[in-house]
């Protein structure tokens, strides 16, 4: 990737080098794999090695063998790969990298990766927000999903505003039942009746 990036034109985002080109170094890589269900499978075995349920955890390792025997291709194919670049120069090129190749009929060989799959950069975000086990979710999952909490916190909302609405009217009903305390001797004044007087 450092190598095709470098074939692409500079965008002055850097300060050139005496020669008049800036190498771009791409600082870490991370593989992502389509290995979610293995996750998933791995973390009920180290429940059950937790609560110490052997036969549990007999059976999960047997689905784990048989995962790994059925799908090793997948999932030890990295489906995304994740670049961090030394500067702002390579990042900027890794983003505009489609177009600049779909413009430059000069560098329509490097639009493929190994000759076949297309490249496709996408600005990720930071590394550490990244849930990994988590991206397996299409974006349909992920809108039902974000559906899902937003009726939840609406109906959460609904539900307290309802609480708090009910508390309020039996406060000031209770306030208008038992008005306060009068003063005592402004009462005694009002009233001349000799038996209230004692």
């Amino acid at each position: 990737m450092e190598t095709r990036l470098n074939r692409l034109p500079d965008l002055g985002y850097e300060e050139s080098v005496t020669d008049g080109t800036e190498t771009i170094k791409v600082a870490v890589t991370t593989l992502a794999f389509k290995n979610a269900e293995m996750i998933h499978l791995l973390r009920e075995r180290g429940a059950a090695i937790k609560t110490e349920k052997w036969a549990l955890q007999a059976e999960i390792e047997e689905k784990i063998n048989n995962m790994k025997n059925e799908k090793f291709q997948e999932l030890t194919t990295p489906c995304s790969i994740f670049m961090t670049f030394e500067n702002e120069e390579g990042y900027q090129r890794a983003c505009k990298y489609e177009e600049t190749v779909e413009e430059n009929a000069d560098l329509a060989d490097i639009k493929f990766w190994c000759g076949t799959h297309e490249i496709d950069v996408q600005e990720a975000s930071e590394p550490s927000d990244i849930i990994w086990e988590n991206r397996h979710f299409t974006p349909t999952q992920r809108k039902k999903k974000e559906c899902v909490v937003g009726l939840v916190m609406s109906f959460m909302l609904l539900a307290s505003f309802v609480f708090i609405f009910v508390c309020t009217s039996i406060s000031a009903k209770a306030l208008n039942e038992f008005p306060p305390i009068a003063d005592c001797a402004t009462s005694l004044v009002n009233y001349d009746d000799p038996v209230f007087m004692q």
